[in-house]
């Protein structure tokens, strides 16, 4: 899996990709970026050195952004200078900065026999030349109306820096000897993916995270497993339920587990269990499914009047009248009437509950 960068620049001189893409004369070009430093270039081929025969997008040293399409030269205004973001159009049909027409090509055939190289250099007969230092956000190339490469920059779990085709699925890196480098496409959303193994402590025991998977995720998609994660709200001397959260640059996800004064009972009701007969196929709200699965056990233990957790499993009913406390509340989380479930659960429990003076 690739993270994605939110731009891709050549670190230094000597970098550069071929797209393996071999331009004609319905090529056409959609660069969103800008030059930093250097006669160079966003991609392009020529037929040789210091011709103008081929197709290209670059900056020169005279400080122009100029387009070339086979033996055509169009020269952009010097008002767009480098390190400003623009949107760069070639086509035969005319050449653009953001919604500026520069100009189009004087002749309409393109005769090219070299892929197009692209990041700081073009394909000077299969040679890369002109390297600079550029910085790229996307690059979209199009066989006419037909988009035939979306290249987005990425980098590897390697840690390979280069772009990523969404058309053909292709990863393409440094073809050069220079180095590129970018900013990480941030992480907006942290998950527990894997609930802690233990869930249940006794008053006084430390916190286990055997078992605690935590994954960052972004907005494309990408995620991968976090380790140093920060974790809050845990109180061993605490008695009772409580939400546990875990925290990573901002972002946080939680999970209860409960505490208790006396030894600890196997597990009654798992998660799993409660969620098949919620019939709950997702993840996002296993933490209140567990803290209520601990709250509907005190609740219907309360109403039996007993005060032993084994000796209140131990009846007939216990399961599926703390499994019914569970159902209810979490279904009525917003309008729900206790005095109508406690009725409810002494019926379910009525044989069972113990007399009360």
């Amino acid at each position: 899996m690739y993270r994605r960068l939110l731009y891709i620049e050549n670190a230094e001189p000597g970098s550069y990709i071929d797209t393996g893409i071999l331009p004609s004369d319905n090529t056409k070009v959609v660069v969103d970026g800008y030059v930093i430093d250097g006669d160079t270039a966003f991609l392009g081929e020529r037929s040789g050195l210091n011709t103008t025969d081929g197709f290209t997008i670059q900056f020169t040293s005279e400080m122009y952004y100029r387009f070339n399409y086979n033996n055509s030269k169009i020269m952009a205004p010097t008002t767009y200078e480098s390190g400003v973001r623009h949107i760069f159009t070639a086509s035969k049909d005319g050449f653009y900065i953001d919604d500026e027409r520069i100009g189009a090509p004087g002749k309409r055939t393109l005769t090219t026999a070299h892929t197009l190289y692209m990041i700081g250099a073009m394909n000077h007969n299969e040679v890369a030349a002109s390297f600079g230092i550029v910085r790229i956000y996307s690059l979209k190339i199009y066989d006419g109306e037909e988009l035939i490469a979306d290249y987005v920059p990425c980098v590897s779990e390697e840690g390979a820096y280069g772009m990523y085709d969404n058309v053909s699925g292709a990863f393409l890196s440094n073809a050069g000897t220079g180095s590129f480098t970018g900013e990480a496409e941030p992480f907006t959303r942290l998950a527990i993916v894997s609930l802690p193994d233990k869930r249940v402590y006794e008053k006084g025991e430390e916190f286990d995270a055997t078992g605690l998977v935590v994954e960052a995720f972004c907005e494309s998609g990408y995620h991968e497993v976090i380790t140093d994660y920060e974790i809050y709200g845990f109180d061993s001397e605490t008695v009772g339920a409580q939400i546990v959260s875990v925290f990573y640059e901002g972002m946080s996800d939680d999970f209860a587990v409960v505490v208790n004064d006396t030894p600890i009972p196997e597990v009654f009701i798992t998660l799993e269990e409660m969620k098949q007969y919620l019939r709950v196929d997702f993840d996002d709200d296993d933490a209140l499914i567990e803290y209520l699965l601990m709250a509907s056990e005190k609740r219907c233990m309360d109403v039996a009047r007993l005060d032993e957790r084994a000796e209140f499993q131990a009846l007939d009913n216990a399961k599926i009248s703390v499994m019914y406390a569970v159902a209810y509340q979490y279904e009525h989380r917003e309008d729900a009437n206790l005095n109508d479930l406690n009725i409810s659960l002494r019926a379910l429990l009525f044989g069972d509950r113990k007399a009360g003076f």
